[in-house]
């Protein structure tokens, strides 16, 4: 069955089958005409070597059905459900303890050991966790956790993170930021901002930020990476370099305590030290938990940045880095 997504302009979203196909409506052109964006199978493609078509049909307001409301934050890729609040929990203490055992969970949540042992399944089955005996230790793939589920994690921190972050950029200036859901709380919060240049090679920042005036949004042109929205590859270096913003404002998945700053994927890596490199004021921003992650390439060095936005201090050692470096660090829980 070939599916249809697209976006509606209407705060309710519609779903009606037509001819085995399942859609739902993109944007209104008046009250009977609706714009399709269809997406065909990958042998189709193979085929036929496209991946969208669009065309108008012209149908009635009867034949559409409204369902329930859909929001960026509910759509999740096919076959991975949301975790749930224990879930998310568990993998915080995870990532920050580097293990975790079963018994001790089900006393602190209140729990029984199948409920917890269900849990870290879950976790585990998706790559967020390892099984260990008795429990469940840090995930030790070089592969970065799913987009959809690192925005929920940390969220009221990372939105905590990004108001301080919009703090530092001033009206009427440039500012570059790329792909991270930490980044994208750093967006939300510049929204009050006017005339602002925004550089960014993270398509989901650029589709919230469109909806907001005051802004001059510049895409990076490359290759759209298409799990995460990602533009990323030589072309996207190429682009930034022809630009110097006054800020920019990168995220990443790792810290370590001797003040690297890390990622996993090479491509994503070239294009944040491209920022970096073309901006007078650079800003790292990050929640607590990637200070007890690991990833294995490096972007940078706390010495390379200006400030360092986060919710807790890191460690000593981090600290001791950063200050010799004279990188300022910005913390939620620092009076």
């Amino acid at each position: 069955m070939m599916r249809v997504r697209i976006a509606s302009t209407e705060s309710t979203k519609f779903l009606a089958p037509i001819g085995g196909i399942q859609w739902t409506p993109t944007s209104f052109f008046n009250k009977n005409t609706v714009r399709l964006n269809i997406f065909f199978s990958k042998n189709y493609i193979n085929e036929h070597n496209a991946e969208i078509v669009r065309l108008k049909i012209t149908m009635p307001p009867s034949a559409l059905h409204p369902i329930q409301p859909l929001s960026a934050d509910r759509i999740k890729p096919a076959n991975t459900p949301d975790l749930g609040a224990r879930q998310q929990s568990i993998l915080l203490r995870i990532q920050a303890e580097g293990k975790v055992g079963v018994d001790a969970l089900s006393q602190e949540y209140g729990v029984t050991r199948q409920q917890i042992r269900r849990d870290l399944a879950v976790l585990c089955n998706r790559g967020l966790a390892r099984r260990t005996h008795g429990g469940a230790g840090r995930s030790v793939s070089v592969a970065n956790i799913e987009y959809e589920s690192r925005r929920n994690l940390a969220k009221a921190e990372k939105q905590v993170i990004g108001r301080l972050a919009a703090q530092l950029v001033t009206d009427n200036c440039s500012v570059a930021l790329n792909i991270g859901t930490t980044t994208e709380a750093v967006a939300n919060a510049l929204y009050g901002h006017e005339n602002l240049m925004v550089l960014t090679n993270n398509l989901n920042i650029l589709q919230a930020m469109s909806r907001v005036s005051g802004k001059q949004l510049v895409l990076v042109g490359g290759t759209v990476r298409a799990e995460d929205g990602a533009v990323v590859g030589g072309a996207a270096v190429d682009f930034i370099q022809r630009y110097k913003v006054d800020y920019a404002v990168i995220g990443a998945s790792a810290l370590d305590d001797d003040g690297a700053i890390l990622d996993f994927d090479s491509r994503e890596v070239d294009v944040a030290r491209a920022i970096l490199a073309n901006a007078r004021t650079r800003i790292l921003v990050a929640d607590s938990s990637k200070f007890q992650r690991q990833a294995p390439i490096r972007i940078c060095s706390v010495g390379d940045l200006d400030y360092v936005v986060t919710d807790r201090m890191p460690s000593v050692q981090f600290c001791d880095a950063a200050r010799d470096a004279g990188t300022q660090i910005i913390s939620s829980d620092r009076k």
